[in-house]
């Protein structure tokens, strides 16, 4: 019997919430849960889950695992990247998953599994969808800051 395929998770979350917060639809906690239902219901085995608790789109922010979890899958260390959706993978835009889904250096890209928007860069019609979202994660980052300094100011 062949050995299952090897999926890391990626979970972020920009803040810690209280167990008895409503907001802990999107915990990490909660999306290791439906990392690990995806895992099981796809035939793989969880090898690591890499967390971070920090915004997705300051440029400065701290997100050590964020550099880790998309070098282990393009050391091949694992088959595939699950994140629970495009914007918990960071609001950076277009580039954060096109240096993943199609590398400038002509190495094999790497599969990014996004189970809330249901995309999975292993299905070339997915790849654009992706990009999509990734670029309205970015857009919808940049008019909350807007929207919060303008708040500020007033």
């Amino acid at each position: 019997m062949a050995d299952k395929p090897l999926v890391d998770l990626y979970l972020r979350k920009s803040k810690n919430l209280r167990e008895d917060d409503h907001r802990r639809e999107q915990s990490t906690d909660t999306q290791e849960a439906a990392g690990r239902r995806w895992a099981d219901r796809n035939g793989y085995t969880v090898r690591h889950v890499w967390v971070d608790l920090a915004s997705g789109c300051k440029a400065d922010a701290k997100r050590p695992d964020f550099d880790k979890a998309p070098a282990a899958l393009r050391n091949r260390e694992t088959s595939a990247l699950w994140c629970y959706m495009v914007d918990r993978f960071s609001r950076q835009g277009a580039r954060a998953v096109l240096d993943v889904i199609d590398p400038a250096d002509g190495t094999e890209p790497g599969r990014l599994i996004f189970e809330y928007d249901n995309l999975d860069s292993a299905n070339e019609r997915d790849k654009r969808w992706i990009l999509n979202r990734a670029m309205d994660a970015r857009e919808y980052s940049d008019q909350l800051s807007a929207r919060t300094r303008d708040t500020k100011q007033q």
